[in-house]
């Protein structure tokens, strides 16, 4: 399962992440919040994940793991916002950032309690490919107290995609394509939950129309990616 890490899905997402300009308060601070409400749900996916399999399945054990190592991080991300002199509400959850987790209930429930993993590895792969990269970017700019959250992700989440790797390895080959596509769906989403608070969100583009019934214009659909 290590080849996901060299798809050109997940490289598109490392390479926007770059992009983007994280010295401006508020888009680092929107990234903290929307980086909250997802991860506000980690512990309760991992430990709903756990449930659903046999106690002695070594998934089951991972996911027991990961639920103790995520415990309380959603915490963390919100502290950063508050040093930095923001609130949470002030950056409301944007809708991909809603659908993104709770697209992974139906991965759980409906699918397969191993799909959920498929997540979990894309966001503790972008931790490890950029975590020191942003830390070295955020912490001169606004102090180490605003940064509590990158620098716990950038410490850790080596280990954790080795070992997500491995209980993966175990898996039957069915369980294994719908851990892919759950990975690529990830990268999918996760590009736009970044493009929405770097570029301009769905709620902004609406907000901004001159009326509310005039014609979408071609230029309106089109948003330029930097890259």
């Amino acid at each position: 399962m290590k080849h996901l890490l060299e798809t050109p899905e997940f490289a598109f997402v490392i390479a926007y992440f770059r992009s983007i300009d994280f010295t401006d308060r508020r888009k680092y601070a929107n990234w903290l919040a929307q980086t909250y409400y997802f991860v506000s749900h980690s512990v309760r996916l991992s430990a709903l994940g756990a449930s659903a399999l046999d106690i002695d399945d070594p998934l089951s054990k991972r996911m027991v793991a990961h639920t103790k190592e995520e415990s309380g991080h959603h915490l963390l991300a919100r502290r950063d916002i508050e040093a930095l002199g923001g609130t949470l509400s002030e950056f409301p959850r944007l809708g991909v950032t809603g659908a993104f987790y709770q697209s992974q209930y139906y991965k759980v429930l409906f699918e397969h309690p191993s799909h959920l993993v498929g997540q979990i590895l894309m966001l503790e792969a972008v931790s490890v490919e950029l975590g020191s990269w942003l830390l070295g970017i955020v912490e001169p700019a606004f102090g180490r107290d605003a940064c509590r959250f990158v620098e716990v992700h950038a410490r850790e989440d080596r280990d954790h995609v080795r070992k997500a790797l491995d209980a993966l390895n175990e898996l039957a080959a069915e369980n294994q394509r719908g851990v892919q596509t759950n990975f690529m769906q990830a990268c999918e989403m996760y590009f736009f939950i970044l493009r929405s608070l770097n570029e301009q969100s769905f709620a902004d583009i609406v907000r901004h129309r001159p009326t509310a019934n005039s014609a979408l214009q071609p230029s309106d659909t089109q948003i330029e990616s930097p890259l």
